[in-house]
């Protein structure tokens, strides 16, 4: 992505049209950015040990189960503000809402994220995710989703 917010514009499309090509293009590899994608998760509903280690590979693996089993018809992603960057990191903060539909059931997935995004050859990509402790009133954090799906 050129800048941060089309890089949060790719994220949610890419979750609504079940495209992990898409999906995956946006997460820092070694390779090109010299990090590696790193998930980790505050939230109430897990154990942070539990994704321990989480990286490329293991969210290659949850996407690509979330994309066999179930769909995002729509999602809500509300950024706090963020100015252009004058460096080649920036942290973002965002609350996220929708729903995933699977043959079996329909899961509510609410939370908050702060995502760290790296610049590399005037493209970002996302360098670290962590899900935050919010409130989550009888629904599902992304870091549960990604346990379950």
């Amino acid at each position: 992505a050129r800048t941060p917010a089309e890089l949060l514009g790719y994220f949610q499309t890419s979750l609504k049209n079940s495209n992990s090509a898409q999906y995956l293009a946006l997460l820092a590899d070694s390779v090109v950015t010299g990090r590696e994608f790193t998930f980790s998760s505050l939230a109430s509903d897990v154990s942070a040990a539990d994704f321990t280690g989480w990286g490329r590979s293991q969210e290659k693996q949850f996407i690509q189960r979330l994309f066999t089993t179930g769909y995002i018809p729509a999602m809500t992603v509300t950024t706090e503000p963020f100015s252009e960057p004058q460096q080649d990191t920036l942290e973002v903060k965002f609350t996220y809402q929708f729903k995933v539909f699977t043959p079996q059931d329909t899961t509510g997935v609410l939370g908050k994220s702060a995502f760290l995004l790296v610049k590399k050859n005037s493209y970002w990509y996302l360098a670290r995710w962590r899900d935050e402790d919010y409130p989550l009133n009888g629904n599902s954090s992304f870091s549960r989703l990604k346990l379950t799906q």
